[in-house]
């Protein structure tokens, strides 16, 4: 309820409103794979990168890192990237992603591939 006082003393009061807030937070994170290439493999030419998040609030972007370094990124709940393995060096290689659902909970995946 408000009251509102003009300059002669007179008062008005608005309607009473009722209003119900939940504070119920989202804690739980979405889930996020890396669905290829699978851990372990190895990559060579150009290596198509799929990721797939889920959460029961929605997904609000979805991040792909190669070895530390962002590398793509969705407004979504699937990503996919054509990762050009031509010029990286042989060896152990890192593929990360990150997805965060609406509330801003995040979940990390992550693999190793071989060149």
């Amino acid at each position: 309820e408000a009251i509102a006082f003009d300059g002669a003393g007179n008062s008005g009061r608005s309607k009473i409103i009722t209003l119900y807030v939940n504070n119920t937070r989202d804690t739980n994170p979405p889930s996020v794979s890396i669905i290829t290439p699978t851990d372990g493999s190895y990559v060579s030419n150009s290596q198509k990168i799929n990721v797939s998040a889920s959460d029961d609030t929605g997904v609000s972007k979805i991040e792909l890192y190669i070895d530390g370094v962002l590398r793509a990124s969705t407004n979504g709940s699937s990503l996919s990237f054509t990762w050009n393995t031509r010029k990286v060096a042989k060896g152990i290689h890192t593929i990360s992603a990150k997805a965060y659902d609406l509330a801003g909970n995040e979940a990390n995946a992550s693999i190793k591939v071989y060149k």
